[in-house]
This record gives C-alpha cells, structure tokens and sequence, in this order.
C-alpha cells in the first residue's frame, strides 16, 4: 500500500515539475510574440468619420434621397409608356440581382475586413486580391450577356435584344458594380460622409439626366443610359477620400497570405453572396413570373410588369425608412447585446416594433389618400391596376419592415442562417403562390403572393424567436395586424388609426406604459431639435 502511495506522490510531483516548464515556456513565448510585435512598423492612426456625425449626415442625405427617388420614379411612370416602365423595371431587377451575384460576394466582405487587414498593414494587397476576383466575375457575366444575347434577352426582356441593347446592359452592370464596391470599401475605412456623399450625387444626377433623357425620348435605353452616367458620377466624391484621407492605408508593410487570407474571406464572403441573393430574389421574383406567365403576347407581360411597378412607387418608400430605421439601430442592440444588457435590447426592440407598426400605418393612410389624385391627374389614369393593388403593396412593405427589425435580434444572437432559412422559405412560398395566382388574377395575384410571403415570414420569425427565449408580446402582434384595415378602405382605416392612437395615449390596452416611455425617449431629441420644447407624443 505505501508503495502505491510512494509512486503516486512521485507521479505528482513529476507533474507539477511538468507544469512548471511549460508555464516557463509558454511566458518566453509570449514575450518573444510581444517583442516582434512592437518591433513591427505601426499604422498611422486615419481620419474617420465619427458615430454620431456619421449617423447624423446619413440620416439627411437618406431622407433627401427618398424623397428625390419618389420623384424620379414618378417622373418615369409618367413619361414612359406601360411597356416601356416595363422594360425598366426588368433592367434594373436584373442589374439588381446580378451586381452583387457577379462579383461572388466579395466586396460584401470589404466592411468587416478591411480594418482588420489596416490594422495589420495588409490592406492593399487584399484589395488587389478581393478586386481581381470581382473583376474576374463581372467580366465573365458581361460576356456571357454579350456573347448569348439572343437568349440572355429572352430570359431577362421575355423576347430579343438587339446587341447594342446587351452592351448597354452590360456597360451599366460594370458602372453599378464599380459604385458599390467603391461605397462598400469606403464603409469599411469609416468615410460615412463621402459614402452619403456618393449616394446623393448618383441619385441627383440619375434623376436630373433620366428626366432629360426622356424628355427628348420615351425610351427606356434612355434612362438605363442615364444610370450608368449616374453611377461613374456618383464615383467622384470618393476621389478625396481614396487619395488624401485614407492614402497611407493602402501603403503595405507586412505580406499577406494569399491562401490563408481566401480561407478567412470566402466562408464570409459566401455567406453574403448566399443572403443577396435571397433577398433580392425574393424582391424581384414576382416581375420575371409575370413577365412569362401572364396570359397574352410578350408585350402585354412587359405593360403587367410596368403596372406592377407603379404600384410600388409609394408603398417602396416604407421599405427603404424600415432599412434607414433598421440599419441605424442595429450597432446600438449590438453594443447593449456585447454588453449583456438583454432587458435592454429586448425592451428596445418592442418599443421600435410598436413604433414602426403604428407609424408605418399611418404613413399608409397618407399614401393612399393622396394616390388616386396622382394616378388620376399626373400619371393620366394609365396605371389602375397598379393603383388597385397599392393598399396590399403598403401592408407587404409594413410586414416587411417588421420582420427585418425582429431580425436584428437573430443577428445580434448570431444565428443568420437562421435568417437565410426564413427568406429561402419565404421565397419558395412566393414562387409556388405566384405559379398559382399570376395566370389567373394578373398583378393582384403576384402582389397577393408577395403580401402571403411577407407575412408568413414574419410569423415565423416571431415564433422562432419565442422558441429562442424572446417573446415579443400579444399586444405587439396585435398592433401589427391592425394595418390589415388598409386592405378593406381608406376611409375604414383612418377610423381604426385615430381609436388606434386613442387607446394608446389613454390606455396599456395595446401599448404597454414601459414601451411608450421607451418611445418618447427614443423620439425626445428629435423632437427637441424640431422645436418641441415639452417632446411629449402621446398627448390626446
């Protein structure tokens, strides 16, 4: 027994002596990593925009830009016949879904790379690597469209171009390509001015030279023309920041792997080549199922897509305020989620989630009311069946809306192919409902179909956020479905709106007393810099 217990003592000692070396060994390890380190060359710390003056600048220049791209798209509908709206919407789907498909994901990757590989004094030699892929996707695409134009057209316009059309197509691509890998490098090095700055010069000019083009000529070429004009421009305000602000990153001092920096980028890289392509399939689905499966001649699908498109020229202005709204408070439920204030994130989400429901419905109503007047009187009654299906066309973008704010939470946790689960299956509801409904009802059919998806969507993504341990609440969803009234009048739904906004300044009944405070503090410095010295909203 005492020889058993003798080698167990001397077989822990051996182990702790064991310990000790490799705790000594470790140590000079890590100094030696430590003193290589410091020997190596620093980055000069760059100009950068800050948070707040950032986020301030965005938010004008994306409200300006909202309120310019109603304009122009109001501007086309008028100028341009059914058939030739038409034509423009399928191009600029297609340019669309194949500018980020083209280049394989890559410049996706650009925001969260590109101040890590900075940092390491790497950063040109990525960009050259990243920029070589691109260009390597996007030239294979171009001459796809030019080589098979015969069948490209078909499948994109439903009938035949001419070649000097595909080149057009093409030349275009590469323009929109160019902008947004410029726009997605310059996110990543924190130039949100010259980024906003960018977006509002392509938008001016792509309305100012589209209008001027059709004012000579109704022809869709015209403004494909002036998009690709407009996207070269939108180009230069990003000159100062390449060359003066942001010069000495792309001064290399320490080589880069090329294949470990491949198995890093393409994992990441793939997987927002795998969500754009979900997303903007899902956006521009229901325009190709109509083209093709409409009953008629070729022409008559190109004059079903252009009603079609009408119909979301108000309804797309919710869409891109949820993105806005989407987009500016998902770095704050990051920061409160890092920091394990969940009570917080949860709280903030609900409160955003009530807002936007009540707001976006309201702005409905005021789309509605003020729709007949500019369909009937600008626009010549030559768009009814896309006035006909505007109110679904609201309650899709609201229901969308929605469901991306509720997606900041799964992003927040992580779990995006969660994410892309729900948009895939989302998308395959879309096409079978659309196979369905597109050959028997026309433009109702494919919007009904979008507004079916949407919402499934968004049912989904409540129930899987329950199972995940958030529950929004009952009165959150019922707020949600109230814009639902939208689909029976205008007039029935304004009556539900003001009891709506009565009930909820004068009860809990479907707006709880945390998330109207949660609100008001959400809303107090807007309202104050407006000049609402009091910055109460729930006054009746």
């Amino acid at each position: 027994m005492r020889h058993y217990v003798w080698d167990d003592l001397n077989l822990i000692v051996e182990l702790l002596r064991g310990i000790r070396c490799f705790e000594r060994s470790f140590k000079h390890q890590i100094m030696t990593q430590l003193a290589t380190v410091d020997a190596l060359p620093q980055r000069s710390e760059m100009k950068t925009d800050s948070i707040a003056s950032g986020l301030s600048f965005m938010l004008i220049a994306n409200v300006l830009q909202r309120g310019v791209g109603f304009l122009r798209n109001l501007g086309f509908c008028c100028f341009l016949s059914e058939q030739q709206l038409g034509l423009w919407a399928l191009a600029s789907s297609f340019l669309l879904l194949a500018a980020p498909l083209a280049v394989l994901g890559l410049p996706g990757s650009l925001g969260r790379f590109v101040e890590l590989y900075r940092v390491r004094n790497q950063l040109a030699t990525y960009l050259r690597y990243i920029v070589l892929g691109s260009a390597l996707g996007a030239t294979g695409l171009c001459m796809l469209l030019v080589v098979l134009f015969p069948y490209a057209s078909s499948t994109i316009f439903g009938e035949p171009q001419s070649l000097a059309t595909m080149a057009m197509l093409s030349a275009t691509l590469l323009s929109v390509i160019t902008f947004n890998f410029l726009t997605e490098l310059l996110s990543g090095l924190r130039q949100a001015r010259t980024v906003s700055s960018m977006q509002m010069v392509n938008s001016l000019s792509f309305t100012l030279l589209g209008l001027l083009s059709l004012r000579f000529s109704s022809d869709w070429r015209g403004v494909m023309a002036s998009f690709a004009i407009a996207s070269l421009l939108g180009i230069l305000p990003a000159w100062r920041s390449l060359t003066i602000r942001c010069s000495e990153a792309f001064q290399d001092q320490q080589s880069l792997s090329f294949r470990a920096m491949w198995q890093r980028i393409l994992p990441y890289a793939a997987s927002v080549w795998v969500m754009n392509l979900l997303s903007n399939l899902f956006d521009v689905v229901d325009r190709y199922m109509l083209l093709h499966l409409s009953s008629g001649s070729i022409e008559t699908g190109q004059a079903v897509v252009g009603q079609f498109h009408s119909g979301r020229v108000l309804p797309i202005l919710l869409t891109s305020l949820g993105l806005m709204i989407n987009g500016m408070i998902l770095p704050y439920l990051s920061a409160d989620w890092e920091a394990g204030r969940m009570d917080r994130v949860r709280s903030q989400i609900r409160s955003t989630f009530s807002l936007i429901a009540i707001g976006f419905w309201g702005l409905s109503i005021a789309g509605l009311a003020i729709a007949p007047w500019l369909f009937e009187q600008l626009l010549h009654g030559r768009y009814a069946d896309g006035l006909s299906i505007m109110p679904l066309a609201m309650v899709h973008c609201i229901f969308a809306s929605l469901a991306m704010l509720l997606h900041s939470y799964l992003w927040c946790a992580e779990r995006g192919r969660l994410i892309g689960s729900l948009i895939g299956s989302g998308l395959l509801l879309n096409i079978g409902l659309n196979y369905y409904w597109v050959p028997r009802s026309g433009v109702f059919g494919a919007m009904l179909s979008t507004l079916i998806a949407s919402a499934a969507i968004l049912a989904a993504t409540i129930w899987l956020l329950r199972v995940s341990g958030y529950w929004i609440g009952r009165r959150n969803i019922f707020v949600a479905l109230l814009p639902l009234s939208l689909l029976v009048s205008t007039s029935f739904s304004f009556v539900c709106f003001a009891i709506a906004l009565i009930l909820t300044s004068r009860t809990d009944w479907l707006i709880c007393a945390s998330d109207k405070k949660a609100v008001e503090q959400q809303l107090q410095p807007l309202l104050k810099r407006l000049g609402f010295k009091e910055a109460k909203i729930w006054w009746l």
